[in-house]
């Protein structure tokens, strides 16, 4: 089974915001297997109409440290999406928190960019509605929190890590 865990950072709450990196893990339910991440230039997505919020930029600025540093490893969105399509290729799962702001955001950073996408609507999967399948979520050995709060990349390890544990927990693993 072709397990994925997708985080997005962005500047913007609506389809149309302005994405800042894409987070990809790949895993399965001994581990996480590898991760990518992108960080698409801003101009770029200026250019093709993505919209900054008012909301993410105050969050952004009340941070004491970026999980990037400015202006380094950007990428075109059209490189983001490429990437990204060739590792989702025929994904099963692809995991959220939720993914109803993840996957939005990303379908609609696809759009802007004339990319369609190389997975089936089908695939998306809650990792809270996961949680909440739990009937004592103390039981759990949570995963401890690893790397750069907010860089993409590490936030889709450590879900893809949440995940593993629970989907262990509710098959009788732990």
């Amino acid at each position: 089974m072709k397990r994925f865990m997708l985080d997005l950072e962005a500047l913007g709450n609506a389809p149309n915001g302005v994405v800042l990196s894409i987070g990809v893990a790949q895993f399965n339910l001994q581990g996480v297997i590898d991760a990518w991440e992108w960080r698409p230039r801003i101009d770029l997505q200026l250019e093709k109409g993505a919209t900054v919020d008012e909301g993410p930029i105050n969050f952004w600025l009340k941070q004491k440290e970026l999980p990037w540093q400015p202006g380094l490893g950007r990428c075109t969105p059209i490189q983001a999406a490429t990437g990204i399509n060739a590792i989702l290729r025929k994904a099963d799962e692809i995991w959220a928190k939720p993914p109803q702001y993840d996957l939005v955001m990303l379908d609609g950073f696809f759009r802007r960019h004339g990319v369609g996408k190389t997975w089936h609507p089908k695939s998306a999967r809650c990792l809270k509605t996961l949680f909440h399948a739990m009937a004592n979520p103390n039981d759990i050995d949570w995963p401890e929190r690893a790397g750069t709060h907010h860089s993409a990349a590490d936030d889709a390890v450590h879900q893809a890590n949440e995940c593993i544990e629970v989907l262990n927990y509710l098959r009788g693993g732990n």
